[in-house]
């Protein structure tokens, strides 16, 4: 295993370990929080404009998730004290990254026909939810959206095919346990490893992409807040002109509803 360092490694899971579990916690925190205020302007008929918000909270709180089972995955293998623990958690490994793909990015499909069936990506995290909001809000950042789309699609040149073998046997067995035993006998914990860095690289670009969106909908918000603003208090001034000594008073109290509107 000389080409991973597992004591930075280790280190490294142990940190993010415990910064993931604050962050997931405040997300979903986040999550209800948006449920009760949405709740609260329905009853006087008013929808919030805000599905795109909810979808990249809830993919940044599913990163989280799948993040935190690598690390976890990783420090059993730091903590093993026998081969077998370390064949353990390399398969926990093979699944957390095989599933997670699937709701990330999925596969296409070719059926017996030649024809390409997409229907599972375009319903993937990363087409469905956060493609949505870079093609309808956020369009600014589809240059990065783009390049972490080909980093998806590159990874799966990475002996796939094999990883999902080892996914099925550790999840479903097989009644012909030799079929188990020789995929265990034979699984190389370091190769899985090394499958292991460029995907954890992916969620790390996926994460500071979150971040991008998130400040992007914060400027948005800002910008449109700040219009609203303006144009509420260019209505205020706008009542100066028609004030006089009758008037003045009922102009003022108007003045002072619309500014508290703000």
């Amino acid at each position: 295993m000389s080409n991973i360092n597992f004591e930075n490694l280790q280190l490294s899971s142990e940190k993010r370990l415990e910064q993931l579990m604050f962050e997931t916690d405040q997300l979903h925190k986040s999550l209800d929080k948006i449920e009760e205020t949405e709740k609260v302007f329905e009853k006087i008929n008013i929808t919030l404009e805000i599905a795109g918000l909810k979808d990249l909270i809830n993919y940044r709180l599913f990163l989280g998730i799948v993040s935190m089972d690598l690390c976890s995955a990783i420090l059993i293998h730091s903590k093993s004290k026998s081969n077998y623990e370390n064949i353990y958690s390399a398969r926990q490994i093979i699944v957390i990254i095989s599933e997670a793909y699937k709701k990330i990015y999925n596969f296409i499909h070719e059926n017996k026909h030649g024809d390409i069936i997409s229907r599972y990506r375009n319903n993937s995290y990363w087409i469905k939810e956060i493609g949505n909001i870079i093609q309808n809000e956020l369009k600014s950042l589809q240059g990065e959206y783009s390049e972490i789309t080909k980093d998806l699609d590159e990874y799966l040149k990475m002996n796939f095919e094999l990883l999902q073998i080892q996914r099925n046997l550790s999840i479903h067995y097989d009644k012909d346990s030799t079929k188990v035993y020789k995929m265990l006998i034979e699984l190389d914990v370091e190769e899985i490893f090394k499958t292991l860095i460029p995907f954890i690289n992916i969620l790390n670009k996926m994460f500071e992409f979150t971040d991008k969106l998130r400040d992007a909908y914060k400027f948005k918000s800002d910008s449109e807040t700040e219009k609203v603003n303006h144009n509420f208090e260019k209505l205020a001034l706008d009542l100066d002109r028609f004030k006089d000594k009758d008037s003045i008073t009922l102009i003022e109290d108007i003045q002072t509803i619309i500014r508290q509107m703000k």
